[in-house]
Parts: C-alpha cells; structure tokens; sequence
C-alpha cells in the first residue's frame, strides 16, 4: 500500500478544530497551538527613537511570519481533508470487505465501484489510485474477492485495426474488453456473477476478399494519347486484399450476454477463456447436483437408521438380546450415522 503520510508540521488537531498540533511525520505529539494566535498577525514592535532601517526591516519580519502562518493553515487544512478522505475510503472499504465475507459478488463490486467514485469526488486521480491500492492490498490479503482468481482478459479489436483490414465502415462494429474471474466477469463498469448457467462461445465468419483495381500511376505512364488512359489501367490492375472476417468472444448467463469483437488472427487466448468459463461452470453445476443428491440422501438414512434401532428394541423386548448387546449394536449404528 502506497505511503500517504503528510509531512511533519503543524496541522489541525483531528479531535479540537480549534488548536493546531504537531505531526512528526509518525504521529501526532503532545506540542499544540491554538488557531486563533494564527488568525492575529504577529505585531512589529519598534522602538519610536527607532530609524526606518529598523522600521522596515520589522516590517519583513512581521510579514514572513504572516506568510509562515497562512501557510500553516493551508497545510492544516489539506491535511484535514485528506485524513478525512482516508477515513471515509476506510469505511467504504469495510463495506466491500462485509460484503466479500458474505460471498455477495454484486454487491462486493457494486460497493466497490461506489469506493473508487468517492475516491475521485473528493480527490481526483491521485485520491482514486490511493484507493486502488487500498483495494489492491485487501486483494493481496484475502479479504476482498476471496477465492477469486483471474482466468484473463479479452482484448477488444479496435476500430481502427478493423477498418484497416475490411475498408468499409458499415463492417466495423466497436465493444470494450471483457475481464474473467473464475467467479465474475467485467465489461467496463458492468458486473456479473460466472455460475452454473454462464456459457462463452467464440464466433467467426465472412472471408477474405481479392479485389482488382486500376492504377493511376500506370494509366498515366502507358497512355500515349488523351483518353487512352483506361487501358494500360485495365491492363495492368493491382491486386487488393480485403479481410471481411468477423470475430467476437460472447459469453452469457441467466439474463444477461456481453460480447467483444476480437482479432480473427489472434482467437487463441479468447477460446482458452471461453473454454476456462465453461469449465468452471460445469464445476459449479456438479458441485449444485452433488449436494442435491446428499439432500435427498440424508433423510432415507436417517429413516434406516430409525428402523435399525426399532428392530433392536423389539428383539430386546423379546429376550432375543441381552441389555448390553442391545446398548453395544445400538452405539455401532449411532456411530455409523454420525459418520456418513
């Protein structure tokens, strides 16, 4: 985590706005000062048999020390602010963090993004990059997007790459980059939770065109006479390859589908992220079935379990079993269900 620590100095005391006290640079220490002695310029005390050499050099003095102590309120003051700052980005960390204790993904990322929003509102850039590594550090610690782990990030063809290969602005189609977790997924500020319904798939169609094209150059050089132009341009065409192929990465889930276009020469590393999402939703899936089935399990053991006991009570009520055979098979079947 980036060191934000204001320097050493006279700030405004966090818990008396009233006083100004002394940073270290560590922490704050015992020596204060009350604001209203700032509010007063300092008085030049000048003897009247004083010459005005004295006059004016008492007059610097006493303006350098106004100048001091506006100064000192001026650092007071952003010190405050930014103390106050760190203390709300705090708390809006510990919602994250609840939320992330919780398991709540939309709601971990949604308090989240509000974090870095009020980074910004009340410090601009370098406020929001504070922010981050606060984020960064809890990530690094486990305590936000716990168990998460980042499966890669499809990279969005640019518009201008795509016009390069297919000259034609009606084939080009625009998208942003799409993040992977192996438990939720971004496209810019948007957020959704990777789960048993979330399938990805990559497409790719069109082709690769050869077209003929006269050329001016030679159309000038090879035609002697006026309007002979068009056949040495006819005869000597050049040959232009446009790439019509589309390709997008689409992945989607219960309500909702995101898509990105995406380099048709580079589909490798968008359809190992399409194939880790579909592997870790089928994870998901077994692991849903699994515990369906030990749902249903569990009350027809317990139900056998029951029926066990009832059969020994009545061999014991018969005399086929003796008091501590009936105690000693009793605990074998009470063991047997505490441990499935």
């Amino acid at each position: 985590m980036a060191d934000s620590s204001p320097t050493p100095g006279w700030y405004h005391d966090p818990r008396d706005d009233s006083i100004l006290r002394l940073w270290d640079g560590q922490g704050w220490t015992d020596q204060t000062m009350r604001r209203a002695d700032l509010d007063q310029p300092p008085s030049a005390e000048v003897p009247p048999e004083a010459g005005w050499r004295q006059k004016v050099t008492a007059k610097l003095a006493q303006d350098r020390e106004i100048r001091r102590r506006q100064q000192r309120i001026v650092r007071a003051q952003a010190t405050e602010h930014q103390v106050n700052t760190q203390r709300t980005l705090e708390g809006c960390l510990a919602i994250v963090q609840e939320a992330a204790t919780c398991g709540a993904i939309l709601e971990e990322e949604q308090a989240r993004v509000q974090m870095l929003a009020t980074a910004r509102s009340l410090g601009g850039a370098a406020m929001e990059k504070y922010a981050m590594s606060l984020l960064d550090h809890a990530q690094s610690a486990g305590t936000v997007r716990i168990g998460s782990q980042m499966i890669g990030v499809v990279k969005a063809e640019g518009f201008f790459s795509q016009y390069a290969r297919k000259e034609a602005l009606t084939k080009v189609s625009t998208g942003t980059s799409i993040t992977v977790f192996t438990d939720r997924i971004f496209q810019g500020s948007k957020f959704y939770v990777l789960d048993e319904f979330t399938s990805a798939q990559v497409y790719l169609d069109g082709e690769e065109q050869i077209t003929q094209r006269p050329t001016l150059t030679r159309m000038a050089l090879f035609s002697p006479l006026p309007g002979t132009a068009l056949i040495p341009g006819l005869a000597f065409q050049k040959k232009k390859k446009n790439d019509m192929r589309h390709a997008e990465f689409h992945v989607g889930g219960h309500e909702w589908s995101i898509s990105a276009p995406v380099d048709p020469d580079n589909l490798q590393e968008p359809r190992r992220i399409a194939q880790q999402i579909n592997s870790a939703a089928d994870a998901i899936a077994r692991n849903i079935d699994r515990s369906l089935v030990n749902q249903q399990n569990a009350p027809a053991e317990s139900a056998d379990a029951i029926s066990q006991l009832e059969r020994l009570s009545n061999l014991r009520a018969q005399g086929a079993l003796s008091d501590a055979e009936f105690e000693q098979m009793k605990a074998a079947i009470l063991n047997q269900e505490s441990s499935s």
